[in-house]
């Protein structure tokens, strides 16, 4: 069910630059889709996918939005972005 290019929560925070925490924060609040999981149960990511949001939340924390106003500021532009 895995694919080869889905990463684990600890190979995703490499990839990024951030802390297993961090990822499995941004998970339990939404902002970090699964996109499957393994047969123990671990998170798969898909690293292409979450980079681009990663660096978008980065970026509306440094402009001190707070966790509620970047995800409906990141729902907003997901639903522009399918529209």
């Amino acid at each position: 069910m895995a694919s080869e290019k889905w990463l684990r929560r600890g190979e995703l925070a490499r990839v990024l630059g951030t802390t297993m925490p961090t990822v499995k924060y941004y998970t339990a609040l939404g902002l970090f889709p699964v996109h499957a999981k393994t047969s123990h149960g671990q998170h798969l990511y898909d690293p292409e996918a979450i980079r681009e949001r990663f660096f978008r939340i980065k970026e509306l924390k440094e402009k001190r939005l707070t966790i509620e106003e970047i995800k409906d500021r990141l729902k907003i532009e997901t639903l522009m972005r399918n529209s």
